[in-house]
């Protein structure tokens, strides 16, 4: 999980890569071109080949291999990506694009050494379409807020692992998360044991608000 986090962190510049790529001139001719060479030489370097879906141009999909970005290409008109020449090895894959929530869910791709290996289909989901988490950390004693609880967004398939927040000045804290994923809230603070609560699916475009959640202070 901490090499998936790191991963992220990574991913969250996505956008900006691509925008900077563009910008250098070098993302549509040489990135095209390298895709080319992967279709006319599949067996002479190793790559990963894969799709997102929508079929559109501009997301950054990074190969993350031991915790560290191996590579990065940008979706063509359809959709299309080709991490090339990486080292043989298994990739997790992260896809990024404006518009589009972070997906993490194209994980432990096995690419063979100078073989080309499909990855799975990514389905990319607008921000649009997205749902809202709300909440509030307080004391089990006094029931007064807690301020200042690092609140994190766990989901069993793993997207919602760049998804945290701060309880406010009430306690309080919202966040969007992916829609029809079911999900676990962490309350984590200094002194205080740790606390989960588990969310069931949220309907796109609706807001879920979880009752108080209580934390116990840790006994010396």
């Amino acid at each position: 999980m901490s090499n998936l986090r790191t991963a992220v962190s990574v991913c969250l510049a996505c956008a900006c890569l691509v925008a900077g790529l563009r910008a250098l001139g070098c993302a549509a001719d040489t990135v095209d071109d390298l895709r080319e060479d992967v279709l006319d030489n599949p067996y002479d370097v190793t790559a990963i080949r894969g799709q997102v879906e929508p079929g559109v141009s501009g997301v950054g999909v990074i190969g993350v291999r031991n915790g560290v970005s191996a590579a990065i290409d940008i979706t063509d008109d359809e959709g299309v990506y080709t991490l090339y020449d990486i080292p043989a090895g298994e990739y997790n894959l992260i896809a990024s694009g404006p518009g589009f929530f972070t997906d993490t869910s194209a994980r432990n791709v096995v690419a063979a050494k100078g073989e080309q290996t499909s990855a799975p289909l990514i389905t990319m989901r607008e921000l649009t379409a997205g749902a809202t988490l709300r909440g509030q950390a307080v004391s089990d004693t006094t029931g007064g807020a807690l301020v200042g609880v690092h609140v994190t967004v766990e989901c069993r398939t793993g997207v919602c692992s760049n998804i945290s927040a701060t309880t406010d000045a009430d306690g309080r804290f919202e966040v969007g998360i992916w829609p029809e994923l079911s999900a676990r809230i962490v309350f984590q603070m200094a002194g205080y044991e740790p606390a989960f609560v588990s969310v069931d699916p949220v309907p796109p475009g609706q807001a879920h608000t979880v009752p108080p959640t209580p934390l116990t202070e840790q006994q010396p």
